[in-house]
């Protein structure tokens, strides 16, 4: 853990969920020191670590060929690291109409790099207007978002299968 001086958050790859005693259990992405004993334990498994970045905001962003939706959730300093610990999380993004060229074209720009024709992203702002790229989740969700965004997103997938079919 030498490569980071500062909190990282620890993030597991793929769902997070497994099964234990019957419950369906979810490991959240994790603030940490670097220097912290849990780390070590992590040596093996697949987990992402990276620098903390302290959201003022959170965007899923969300396209398919070359358009693009996004969604914002506002979050407060004292917010967890992962918006998914709070279930109002769920139902509060605001759909962003006017989104930014950096998200817009960035989102755009990876997803055609990697060749996927539909990606849901995650975006950090920070609270200096600061925007970062997370994660491409190339099977991620969407329906969480307001109807309006779900339904074109759904309308442009079945557009781009039955084009590519």
């Amino acid at each position: 853990m030498a490569a980071f001086s500062e909190e990282v958050v620890v993030k597991p790859l793929g769902t997070g969920q497994f099964v234990a005693a019957g419950d369906v259990k979810t490991v959240y992405a994790e603030p940490m020191m670097p220097d912290d004993d849990r780390l070590r334990a992590l040596s093996s498994a697949p987990f992402i670590i990276q620098e903390r970045l302290h959201a003022s905001r959170h965007l899923r962003v969300v396209t398919v060929g070359d358009r693009v939706w996004a969604a914002a959730l506002d979050v407060q300093a004292s917010a967890p690291a992962d918006w998914r610990q709070s279930s109002a999380n769920h139902s509060d993004f605001n759909e962003v109409n006017d989104v930014s060229p950096i998200v817009r074209d960035g989102a755009v720009a990876v997803a055609r790099e990697l060749g996927l024709g539909y990606t849901s992203q995650d975006w950090i702002q920070e609270p200096d207007g600061k925007t970062f790229l997370i994660d491409v989740n190339p099977a991620g969700q969407w329906l969480f978002l307001p109807r309006v965004i779900g339904a074109a997103v759904a309308e442009a997938i079945a557009d781009l299968l039955l084009v590519t079919s």
